[in-house]
């Protein structure tokens, strides 16, 4: 019988700006089982209201070489060994009132247009947690969107990763899709799959085009999470109500747009049972690319399909099957 594990934030289950496959678990679950975590905010879950610009660079400048995401985990799955899929469903999200946004000043290189904005600017925000909204000045309300901006499995690599790029073992992927009713498939790279969380954001754009998001963090992130053996993954991929989702990343967009757009002939042969060059025909006809993040060295790009074309994939057909 499945369970649900609570898991605080706070300085025995917090990792900031790392991931590594030698983390020991700081919980052990079963597959089917279900996590309701909290998770902090950056650089050892100091971000409050008040922090100034001043303050975010000494906090950067003390944190110099990791990520400044505090995350959640990692996470063991018994059995989970590499060469398995882990699906992550999230299943509810709550946030805490307070988010902000951060843009470094120019000379740091950070975001899409560090030589346009010179200075740098640390907002503060209080959500409105009844009307999911959230008011950014002048009378202008925007919707809340809350998901996880980091998901992932420890990396193959043996060593200490930073939590900012994104890569095969998904980590920092910034997809605003993956709200509450959305899955992940995360490919697992070591013993007990050792899934990170955290990086909430209120509310994103394609793009994330000035560093961040609409930054958050939640008091509970319940996720389930599933094990699915002998798959075939080797990048993540996603399912949501309406689409099927894969992800590119690369130095540049154009490499991961093809990275995205391959994976994704890959995903509607296998859900078809059509060949790779009608598959491309297919995706050229009604598949949607999207650019994920620009924030993050590795920049993102994914690919949507219509999930109604696909008609009703299992997990195991998503993650595809070894020998197949």
């Amino acid at each position: 019988m499945s369970r649900t594990h609570v898991l605080p934030a706070n300085e025995k289950t917090l990792r900031t700006g790392v991931v590594d496959r030698s983390h020991p678990p700081v919980l052990t679950v079963e597959s089917g089982d279900t996590v309701d975590l909290a998770t902090g905010t950056c650089w050892g879950d100091v971000v409050r209201p008040g922090m100034t610009m001043a303050d975010v660079l000494r906090e950067s400048a003390a944190w110099s070489g990791v990520g400044p995401h505090d995350l959640t985990g990692p996470i063991a799955v018994a059995g989970a060994a590499p060469g398995d899929a882990l699906k992550v469903e999230v299943l509810g999200l709550t946030l805490r009132e307070h988010a902000f946004n951060l843009d470094l000043p120019g000379h740091m290189g950070y975001g899409l247009l560090p030589e346009d904005f010179r200075d740098g600017h640390m907002r503060h925000y209080r959500l409105d947690l009844e009307e999911m909204s959230v008011e950014l000045g002048a009378g202008l309300t925007v919707p809340l969107a809350p998901f996880p901006g980091f998901l992932g499995t420890a990396p193959a690599a043996a060593g200490p990763h930073s939590s900012v790029p994104p890569g095969g073992h998904g980590g920092n992927l910034d997809l605003k899709e993956l709200v509450t009713g959305s899955s992940l498939y995360l490919p697992v790279w070591t013993e007990g799959a050792l899934l990170y969380a955290g990086d909430i954001h209120a509310a994103q754009g394609n793009g994330e085009v000035n560093l961040t998001a609409l930054e958050a963090s939640a008091s509970s992130l319940r996720l389930r999470l599933t094990l699915i053996p002998d798959a075939a993954i080797r990048a993540p991929r996603a399912e949501t109500p309406a689409h099927l989702i894969t992800m590119g990343f690369g130095a540049t967009l154009d490499e991961a747009a093809r990275m995205a757009t391959r994976d994704m002939i890959v995903v509607a042969g296998d859900c078809l049972g059509i060949p790779a060059s009608d598959a491309y025909a297919l995706c050229s006809m009604t598949m949607d690319l999207a650019v994920t993040q620009t924030a993050n060295g590795a920049v993102g790009v994914h690919a949507m399909l219509p999930k109604h074309l696909a008609g009703t994939p299992s997990p195991e057909t998503l993650v595809g099957r070894k020998g197949r």
